[in-house]
């Protein structure tokens, strides 16, 4: 290794730690949705950090040191990709068998994963707790941005609807 390889590779590791830390909160609130607990939502945050450092930490071998947008975006991307994963796997266990036992916040997201497809409960949760704008939703998506934009309207109208309902049984 190099001198000039280590000093970029410690410059990225400080601003990926930045990053994560000043994205901490939303991180959380996307962690919890895909956990559903918060023992859960904290192995979802672990490993999807940890995905999102493999992924940025090649950024030390070239010589350009503005990441910022960058790093920001594979924390997001790697986050929702391990909880889609998990999702998906528990998806089978959970479809449909919730049943309502309070107001608070996680009784609200455990009536959203019991109701929804993984995919639109991922775009809710980034939609609602990541900076990231539509474009960078299409890429992860694998959308154009227009598409994004109407499947985001559309998850919003089928979470309110899922929460009104889950209101009205109690």
């Amino acid at each position: 290794m190099t001198a000039r390889y280590e000093f970029n590779r410690q410059l990225v590791a400080r601003r990926f730690q930045r990053s994560a830390l000043a994205e901490k909160d939303n991180l959380w609130s996307i962690a919890l949705v895909f956990g559903g607990s918060r023992h859960l939502a904290r192995t979802i945050l672990t490993h999807g950090l940890g995905n999102a450092w493999k992924s940025v930490s090649t950024l030390a071998e070239t010589a350009e040191v503005s990441y910022d947008a960058l790093l920001r975006r594979e924390i997001y991307f790697a986050l929702a990709q391990t909880g889609l994963g998990v999702l998906t796997a528990k998806e089978a266990r959970t479809q449909g068998r919730f049943s309502p036992s309070g107001h608070d916040s996680l009784c609200r997201v455990n009536a959203l994963r019991a109701y929804m497809e993984p995919e639109d409960l991922t775009l809710l949760a980034l939609e609602q707790y990541s900076p990231l704008s539509n474009s960078e939703l299409s890429i992860l998506f694998g959308l154009p941005e227009d598409v994004i934009a109407e499947k985001i309207t559309q998850v919003r109208a089928s979470a309110e609807e899922i929460l009104r309902s889950n209101e009205l049984s109690e």
